[in-house]
């Protein structure tokens, strides 16, 4: 990305370009910087791919490439949390610069899935295999391709998680029963890259929810219809917030397409009965 792209409409576009292609080729430092620029547009785009190159070019001149997976993970610990001093932002973990890659990248501080966005970035840049993992409650890193699991805790310093761990990270976030009874193997698979930018985005979209932020909610809502354009439950969340905004022909009009997409939801009746009440409404205006 040139810096002149480095405005919204052409940031959006550059990002339809990168979501095109196969998900394995999508740069994830690029997009995410293209999401904070989209949401903060002084975010330099350029600027912070630059600066991403430096340190990933930095780590690489302290391990050997030829170097064991043990090695290369303990070089890339070394180099962000002692040499570079990035950490969790535990104090402000709600902020919503904690999502945005390039605060992250100047703070040194963020939330788990910016961090570990960052700390896969550097370690394939010297030859480790990484990948993002979801789970209920965090979002972790795992070494792919290695016969014993190998999961990573970029919010922590790096630090490897254990099954005993992973199991009260999904306690944590549904129930000690839902922890006991998780099928790690199952569970610990990697994320794709559209799945990885997707959590990001939800992130920042329940937080401006929950700040009544409701315009730089729908923007966060649009950018997951880039990825998913089929995803039902965004429409009906845009079309609600729209209807808060008094925006009641474009509530009536996603609100509409939600039904298309989910005729059979369990909220099915409730939006048809806001469906006829904004059908009312519109027709007083026209």
């Amino acid at each position: 990305m040139t810096n002149d792209d480095n405005n919204p409409d052409a940031a959006v576009q550059r990002l339809k370009i990168l979501l095109a292609g196969e998900d394995k080729n999508i740069p994830l430092a690029e997009a995410a910087l293209i999401i904070a620029h989209h949401l903060a547009p002084d975010t330099d785009v350029a600027l912070y791919v630059k600066k991403l190159q430096v340190m990933q070019a930095e780590l690489a001149r302290t391990i050997a490439p030829d170097a064991d997976t043990q090695k290369k993970i303990a070089a890339l610990n070394a180099y962000l949390f002692d040499e570079m001093e990035y950490q969790g932002n535990e104090l402000d973990y709600y902020n919503p610069w904690n999502s945005f890659l390039s605060a992250v990248i100047d703070s040194k501080a963020g939330i788990p899935i910016t961090l570990s966005i960052l700390y896969i970035e550097l370690g394939n840049a010297i030859g480790l295999n990484l990948q993002g993992v979801n789970i209920p409650g965090h979002f972790l890193v795992m070494v792919a391709g290695e016969k014993n699991r190998t999961v990573l805790n970029a919010f922590n310093n790096g630090e490897a998680v254990s099954d005993e761990d992973l199991r009260g990270f999904i306690a944590a976030a549904q129930g000690g029963a839902a922890g006991a009874a998780a099928n790690l193997d199952e569970l610990i698979q990697p994320a794709s890259h559209r799945d990885i930018l997707a959590r990001l985005i939800r992130n920042l979209k329940k937080i401006y929810f929950d700040e009544d932020d409701f315009e730089l909610a729908i923007e966060t809502i649009n950018l997951l219809l880039l990825i998913n354009p089929d995803s039902a439950e965004e429409y009906r969340d845009r079309g609600l917030i729209y209807q808060q905004l008094e925006a009641f022909r474009a509530s009536l009009a996603d609100l509409t397409h939600y039904l298309e997409l989910a005729p059979n939801a369990s909220d099915a009746q409730l939006v048809r009965n806001m469906i006829s009440e904004l059908k009312e409404i519109n027709a007083k205006f026209n």
